[in-house]
């Protein structure tokens, strides 16, 4: 019932201010979005069910590696390296205080970009809640987290700064490997959208690519991975 609540909340916020137009100052979507923002992070961060299978999978994975002595007894798990590191790191709060350190990482990168990017900032935000929020952020855990860097790394790119948005990927990639795929934003534009197609088309995990309009901007949508810019 939550789920409900919250599409409709913000379904009527960004009808009301994003679609019918409602004239908004940059005060006051500062005090409208941020609340809904932090409180995506609060519900995911706080939670103790998820709405994947995965979820269930990543519990008893934790609950492994806390109960580990050694990383090196770890060797065998086909997982990388930065997820399980970072589960150990955090075995000594438990994994509900874990799952918010997943939030701060996924979650926050997320909506500033939201915030910073778009016009129509609350449709965005809605979008991101239906074909992100839910499938990824409350679920799936790696994917979440390394989708999460991945947004650090388009903010590099939109500067010029094409090291640190190589190294920013590979970081990702430690967290989950289909962020190499994003290493596909240094293409340029034509030949980047037809690649995209192409992947998308064959059902590559990770790159399964939508197209909307969001706030007037052509955006691609890595449903349930992250935002790329067009």
């Amino acid at each position: 019932m939550i789920y409900y609540i919250i599409f409709a909340v913000l379904f009527f916020i960004a009808l009301i201010f994003d679609i019918i137009p409602f004239r908004l100052s940059k005060t006051a979507g500062f005090y409208f979005y941020w609340p809904l923002a932090i409180f995506l992070l609060l519900f995911a961060g706080l939670r103790t069910t998820g709405l994947e299978d995965d979820f269930t999978v990543y519990r008893g994975l934790f609950e492994t590696i806390a109960s580990t002595e050694s990383l090196n007894n770890l060797q065998g798990l086909r997982y990388e390296y930065g997820y399980v590191l970072l589960n150990r790191l955090c075995r000594d709060i438990g994994f509900n205080k874990f799952l918010f350190v997943l939030a701060l990482v996924s979650v926050i990168p997320k909506v500033l970009y939201i915030y910073t990017r778009f016009n129509k900032k609350f449709i965005a935000l809605f979008y991101y809640y239906c074909l992100v929020f839910l499938q990824s952020d409350m679920g799936l855990l790696r994917h979440s987290a390394a989708a999460g860097i991945c947004f650090y790394a388009l903010d590099y790119l939109s500067r010029g700064h094409k090291k640190k948005f190589i190294i920013t990927i590979l970081i990702a990639s430690m967290f989950h490997a289909t962020s190499l795929s994003m290493l596909i934003m240094l293409i340029p534009g034509n030949k980047r959208k037809i690649l995209i197609d192409c992947v998308g088309r064959a059902g590559e995990p990770g790159a399964l690519l939508t197209r909307a309009q969001v706030g007037g901007q052509d955006v691609h949508a890595a449903v349930g991975h992250v935002q790329i810019p067009g």
